[in-house]
C-alpha cells in the first residue's frame, strides 16, 4: 500500500517538473509556442505572364504586275454600221444610244436581224405590197368550139365575166399594167390538141411559149390546162394559143352550159 502511494507521489512530482521546464523554455524563446502557419501558395494563374506582343512586320508594297496571259482584254463594242440610203428598204439600223436599258447583247441581236433582213431583200427582185393587189383580176370564158385549125391560132373569148382594172383587152390577151408577180390558170377540152400559154413583151415583138399543155388521142381525160406564177413588167401580154398539126384537125370544144374553155389571172404582188 505504501509502495503505491510513493509511486503516485513520484509521478506528480515528475509532471510538475516538466511543466516548470516548459514555462522556462517559453520565456527564453520570448514567445508562446504556436503552430507554424504554412506559407500561402502562390496563384499559378496570376503568376503566368502574358507574352509580349511582337510587332508585325510591315509588308513591303510592291507594284504587282500580272502575267501577260492573265491581262483581260477590253470588251470590244460593235461599231454602228453606216445607214444605207435606200428608199425601198424600210428597216432602220438600231442605234445603241437609243436602246435605253437594252443590253449590248440585245443590241447585237437587233443588228444581226437588220443585216439578215437587208440581205434577204437585196436578194429579192420584188418588194411585196398590198396597195394594188386584188385590184387587178380577170376571168375569160369561151362558150363555143375553136377549130379545126390549119395554123397556130390565138384563142379568143366571148364572155368576160370578171375584168377588174379592165386589163383583159380585145377578147384575147391580158395586158400587164404594173410590174409584179401574177398568177394565171387555164383549162380546155378536146382530143389530140395542144394549148400554149404565151407571153410577148409588147405589141411589136413576137410571143414565146411559157407553158404547154396537151390532151392526146385516147387520153383518159379529154381536159387539159395548167397554172403558173409569172414575174412580169408593165406592157407584157399574156394569152392562149391553139397549136396546129399536120392533120389540120385540132379542135377545142366548149358550150355555153359547161364552159370548158377558160382563162383567168390576177396580180399577187406589185414590184416597186
Amino acid at each position: 500500500m505504501k509502495f503505491q502511494i510513493l509511486c503516485l507521489l513520484g509521478f506528480v512530482v515528475l509532471v510538475c517538473g516538466q511543466n516548470t521546464h516548459l514555462k522556462t523554455y517559453r520565456k527564453i524563446a520570448g514567445t508562446e509556442a504556436k503552430l507554424p502557419v504554412a506559407p500561402k501558395a502562390a496563384d499559378p494563374v496570376a503568376e503566368v505572364k502574358q507574352p509580349a506582343k511582337v510587332a508585325e512586320p510591315i509588308a513591303e508594297v510592291k507594284d504587282a504586275v500580272p502575267p501577260a496571259d492573265e491581262v483581260e482584254e477590253p470588251v470590244k463594242v460593235a461599231e454602228e454600221p453606216a445607214v444605207v440610203d435606200e428608199p425601198e428598204v424600210e428597216a432602220v439600223i438600231p442605234r445603241r444610244e437609243d436602246l435605253g436599258l437594252h443590253s449590248l447583247v440585245a443590241y447585237i441581236a437587233e443588228l444581226q436581224h437588220y443585216i439578215n433582213t437587208l440581205h434577204e431583200r437585196l436578194n429579192q427582185k420584188t418588194v411585196p405590197t398590198t396597195s394594188t393587189a386584188g385590184s387587178i383580176a380577170f376571168n375569160a370564158i369561151r362558150t363555143g368550139n375553136l377549130g379545126p385549125v390549119a395554123q397556130d391560132t390565138v384563142v379568143t373569148f366571148d364572155l368576160i365575166d370578171v375584168n377588174v382594172g379592165n386589163n383583159f383587152q380585145s377578147n384575147t390577151a391580158f395586158y400587164v399594167p404594173l410590174d409584179g408577180l401574177y398568177y394565171f390558170t387555164y383549162k380546155f377540152s378536146g382530143t389530140n390538141v395542144i394549148v400554149d400559154l404565151m407571153m410577148k413583151p409588147d405589141d411589136v415583138s413576137s410571143g414565146s411559149v411559157v407553158q404547154r399543155s396537151g390532151v392526146g388521142d385516147g387520153s383518159l381525160s379529154p381536159s387539159g390546162g395548167g397554172a403558173i406564177v409569172m414575174d412580169l413588167v408593165a406592157g407584157n401580154q399574156v394569152y392562149l394559143r391553139l397549136e396546129a398539126d399536120d392533120s389540120g384537125t385540132p379542135t377545142i370544144i366548149s358550150d355555153p352550159t359547161n364552159r370548158l374553155i377558160s382563162f383567168s389571172g390576177f396580180m399577187l404582188y406589185q414590184r416597186v
